[in-house]
């Protein structure tokens, strides 16, 4: 798997807005829940008429391979916000990568 990508939430919004998707699927892990508030309420805000992000799980702590499971179910990308990967979700990760014919699904985008 290639090393994760940290991304500002403007950059990710033209990424998705140049793939042609109305609604991005996301999965949003943060050390607190306040941080992922933020973050929803940023990418809300970010969102247009060609492209809106879509919350489809959140939640405090770090990312588990159940995180992993559930974003390649409903190709999603995940965000971190000071939380790591513990040794399953990045094993999964770097599984879903090895077969993914698409990276989006199995992106974990880091913010700072």
């Amino acid at each position: 798997m290639h090393p994760a990508s940290v991304v500002r939430s403007e950059q990710m919004m033209m990424t998705l807005q140049n793939t042609g998707l109305k609604e991005f699927p996301l999965v949003i892990k943060g050390d607190v829940q306040g941080s992922i508030e933020a973050i929803a309420g940023a990418l809300d805000k970010l969102g247009t008429d060609e492209v809106r992000a879509r919350i489809v799980h959140s939640g405090a702590g770090g990312i588990t391979e159940s995180d992993i499971s559930l974003a390649e179910a409903s190709n999603a990308a995940i965000i971190g916000f000071n939380v790591r990967a513990n040794a399953q979700a990045r094993t999964a990760a770097e599984a879903l990568a090895s077969r993914s014919a698409t990276t989006t699904s199995s992106t974990i985008w880091w913010m700072t």
